[in-house]
């Protein structure tokens, strides 16, 4: 993780053991200025990345989850 916790994404599977892993990964939106952990869905902000609200006031993130 590179940066502060901004938030957790959670998805689950009906499977069990390893056939459960859920993978995340950001597919659109904001992929400049975050990351996501891609086991346990943190996202936060991207190392030198800069979030100034005065130049964008929102960010809308498309996260896909895999199993």
């Amino acid at each position: 993780m590179t940066g502060i916790e901004i938030i957790r994404v959670k998805a689950e599977d009906a499977d069990f053991g390893p056939n459960a892993a859920i993978e995340y990964s950001i597919v659109s939106g904001g992929r400049d200025s975050f990351d996501i952990d891609s086991s346990t869905g943190v996202i936060s902000r991207r190392y030198g990345s800069t979030i100034d609200y005065d130049l964008v006031q929102r960010y809308n993130l498309t996260v896909s989850c895999r199993s």
